[in-house]
């Protein structure tokens, strides 16, 4: 008599989405942005599921994080729907959809408290190891964040 085996159940797969706010963390990370903050906005917010908030020391600095952001997502398929402050620097807004990163000058985020405006949104772990592996996996592939 054959034995019946169980279906494994397959692992959910990976929220892309939540793979690029991720991968806009470590970008800006690697670039040395500071206080980095993954929140996850889509129930207390409904044009953006996540908001990647960091704070840089010059300019210069904000801006090159925001071209790195946005060359990295476009090579993986993520085009952005804007961009905003990036000629001030002293807070860059990148668009992607359900993505929004914001690149503040200290004294700036100081000012706005994005966080607070934000705070019953749950804070989630951007440094989970796999996001720059999937999204590379995603290259060649479009994602629409709207």
């Amino acid at each position: 008599m054959a034995q019946r085996r169980k279906k494994d159940k397959a692992a959910p797969p990976e929220d892309p989405v939540r793979l690029a706010a991720q991968l806009c963390a470590q970008i800006a990370d690697d670039k040395k942005a500071a206080d980095i903050v993954l929140l996850e906005v889509r129930e207390i917010f409904s044009i953006a599921d996540y908001f990647v908030i960091c704070t840089v020391n010059s300019k210069p600095q904000a801006r090159a994080i925001a071209d790195g952001i946005d060359r990295r997502l476009k090579d993986e398929g993520f085009g952005h729907l804007g961009i905003e402050g990036r000629e001030d620097a002293s807070w860059v807004l990148l668009d992607f959809g359900s993505v929004v990163v914001h690149i503040f000058m200290p004294e700036t985020r100081e000012y706005y408290q994005i966080e607070m405006l934000w705070g019953d949104a749950p804070r989630l772990d951007w440094a989970a190891r796999g996001a720059g592996e999937q999204a590379n996996r995603n290259q060649g592939r479009t994602t629409d964040f709207r």
